[in-house]
């Protein structure tokens, strides 16, 4: 008899421990550390992860013709600063470009709007060796930096059968990029 109430005086020993032990646990773990899973904080998307430490691009490969009649472009946008550079050629020589200057809030309305138009969102299985892809058409990849490090880089064509591995709004994308730059349509033409 004696030795069971020494079990049970024990057990009970024990269990109080536990639920004291549990209770100091649960009084030290921060708010965000007792958010159920189903509940914790979505992740922000990729284009709005940092802001500041941001740079987008669009990149414009034209038909895959002579050397000497190849252009293509670029635009990047960041936080300071746009810029547009229309290329000749393979190697890229410099054609005409612009440098414009820009600001936090303009960037920041330009992340959500590319944002939006899904400019981050890809579709699986799609090869990313864009080599010689729509021949007669253009080849068009966008191009998400942090701290000047490549964190994505996303296409399509305006070919029928080479659609990319682009998920977003190509045509509302290509829109946004090109209305960064207001001499958009003069570079172009200059560089023909």
């Amino acid at each position: 008899m004696f030795s069971r109430i020494v079990l049970i005086v024990l057990v009970i020993s024990i269990i109080g421990l536990l639920i004291v032990a549990l209770l100091g646990v649960n009084k030290n773990m921060s708010p965000e550390d007792a958010i159920a899973p189903e509940t914790a904080k979505e992740e922000k998307p990729l284009l709005l992860t940092n802001i500041p430490e941001e740079r987008v691009e669009i990149a414009v490969r034209g038909p895959i013709v002579a050397d000497e009649n190849f252009r293509g472009y670029t635009i990047s946008v960041s936080q300071k600063e746009r810029t547009m550079s229309v290329y000749n050629g393979y190697k890229k020589d410099a054609g005409p470009s612009a440098k414009l200057y820009n600001n936090s809030e303009s960037f920041t309305q330009f992340v959500y709007a590319l944002e939006r138009a899904k400019m981050a969102s890809e579709v699986a299985k799609v090869s990313d060796d864009t080599r010689g892809v729509c021949a007669s058409g253009e080849l068009v990849t966008f191009n998400i930096y942090h701290k000047n490090e490549l964190k994505k880089s996303l296409w399509t064509s305006t070919c029928g059968g080479s659609k990319g591995n682009l998920a977003g709004d190509a045509a509302k994308l290509q829109k946004l990029f090109s209305s960064q730059i207001p001499e958009y349509s003069v570079l172009l033409d200059r560089a023909k």
